[in-house]
C-alpha cells in the first residue's frame, strides 16, 4: 500500500544508541564501546581493564538466549567471543556489530519501563523485582510480580507518590531514593523525544550500591520524527525494506504486505 498519508511506525534503537539518550538524561550507564571487528572488541577491553561483556546489537530480543551475550576476563576471551557473536543471527537477523560494556558486580536486579497502555489510555510505568529475565514469562508465571503505575499525562512526577509506590517492590530503602530519579529521568526522557517505549532490563544495583542501567531499550514514534531532528542519525536502514526505504527517499509512506494482493486508495477521506 502506498500514500501520501504518514503512518505510525516504530523506530527502534539499539542498545548503544539507547544508552547515549540515557547518558544525556543523566540514567547511570555502563562505560562501553561498540565494536565491528573481534579485534575493536579485544582493544575495547583493554580499555575498560581487561574484563567485559560482549553483547551482539539487534534490533530484537532473545540475544541471551541465542548466545549474543558472552561475559569475558580478558581481551584474547573478548576476541574469541565477538567472533562467535559476529557470526550469529538472533531470530534470522545477523548481528554486525557488538557492544562491549563495563563488567559490573551485580548485587539485585529490577525491571523498569515506561510505556502507553492503550486500554487505560495512559503513560505507565512498569516495575518488577523479578529483573534480568524475560518479563513475558514472569508475566506468565508470576504476573503479581509486574505492578504498573499510571502516570500524569504532563511532563511532572509525583515523587512522593512514586517512592511509595516503589517501596512495594524496593525493600532496600538506601536506594529507592535513586530508582525514583531513574525512573522520573526515563518518564521526561519518554516525553520529550515522543517514544512509545523506554526499557532497562536489568535496572541492576551494583557492588558500590549504585543503580545502573545494564541495558537499554528505547523506540520512537517515527511520526514524531518531524520535532526530532537530532535522531535522525539513529535512524537504522535495517529496520526497513528496501521498497519502504525507496518510498521514503521519494517522501511516500510505503507498507510491505504479504500475499499477492495490495490496495490503492485515493479520496480525501484517505
Amino acid at each position: 500500500m502506498i500514500s501520501r498519508k504518514k503512518r505510525s511506525s516504530p523506530i527502534k534503537l539499539y542498545e548503544y544508541q539507547a544508552q547515549q539518550l540515557f547518558a544525556e538524561y543523566g540514567i547511570p550507564v555502563p562505560a562501553g564501546h561498540v565494536a565491528n571487528t573481534p579485534q575493536e572488541a579485544a582493544e575495547a577491553t583493554t580499555k575498560l581493564g581487561g574484563a567485559a561483556v560482549v553483547k551482539g546489537q539487534v534490533l530484537t530480543g532473545g540475544r541471551g538466549k541465542a548466545g549474543a551475550v558472552k561475559v569475558v576476563d580478558s581481551p584474547e576471551q573478548a576476541e574469541q567471543a565477538a567472533a562467535k557473536i559476529l557470526q550469529l543471527k538472533v531470530k534470522d537477523i545477523p548481528v554486525e556489530k557488538v557492544l562491549v560494556s563495563e563488567k559490573m558486580d551485580i548485587r539485585d536486579e529490577y525491571y523498569a519501563a515506561i510505556t502507553v497502555d492503550r486500554d487505560s489510555k495512559s503513560i505507565v510505568l512498569i516495575f518488577s523485582d523479578a529483573g534480568g529475565v524475560d518479563i513475558e514469562e514472569t508475566a506468565a508465571k508470576t504476573p503479581e510480580k509486574i505492578r504498573q503505575l499510571a502516570l500524569a499525562g504532563d511532563d511532572s512526577v509525583n515523587t512522593q507518590q512514586m517512592l511509595d509506590w516503589l517501596s512495594t517492590s524496593i525493600k532496600d530503602t538506601a536506594i529507592l531514593p535513586q530508582a525514583v530519579s531513574i525512573c522520573g529521568k526515563m518518564f521526561r526522557l519518554f516525553r520529550e523525544k515522543d517514544c512509545s517505549l523506554v526499557e532497562i532490563n536489568p535496572l541492576a544495583v551494583v557492588g558500590t550500591g549504585e543503580m545502573i542501567a545494564l541495558d537499554a531499550k528505547l523506540v520512537v514514534d517515527d511520526n514524531a520524527m518531524i520535532r526530532h531532528s537530532e535522531l535522525e542519525d539513529f535512524r537504522n536502514p535495517e529496520e526497513y525494506t528496501p521498497e519502504e526505504r525507496q518510498a521514503r527517499q521519494s517522501g511516500l509512506s510505503f507498507v510491505s504486505l504479504d500475499g499477492y494482493i495490495g490496495c490503492m486508495v485515493n479520496g480525501a477521506g484517505l
